[in-house]
């Protein structure tokens, strides 16, 4: 799959962390309870929540938004409103 040939090892531990959860799921971004499931220090939870998004595989649902979606498979630096979510 594409993560694991674009994503640095710890950006793929946050990826599978990511992806393990169904369809729909929703949850605040909490960088302890991460490290709880994954052993990912916190701050470098931080780090790969940006990698993740800087390729496209987070993406604001709106611009300037703090909530997002994610993607198997990354999309453009465009919200996931106009990235075709809605």
């Amino acid at each position: 799959f594409e993560a694991y040939n674009t994503l640095g090892a710890t950006a793929l531990v946050l990826y599978l962390y990511l992806v393990g959860n169904r369809d729909e799921y929703t949850f605040a971004f909490s960088p302890s309870a991460i490290h709880r499931a994954t052993g990912m220090p916190e701050s470098t939870c931080r780090d790969q929540f940006k990698v993740l998004e800087n390729k496209g595989y987070l993406v604001p649902k709106h611009e300037k938004s703090n909530i997002y979606d994610f993607f198997e498979i990354p999309k453009d630096k465009k919200t996931a409103e106009t990235a075709g979510v809605f």
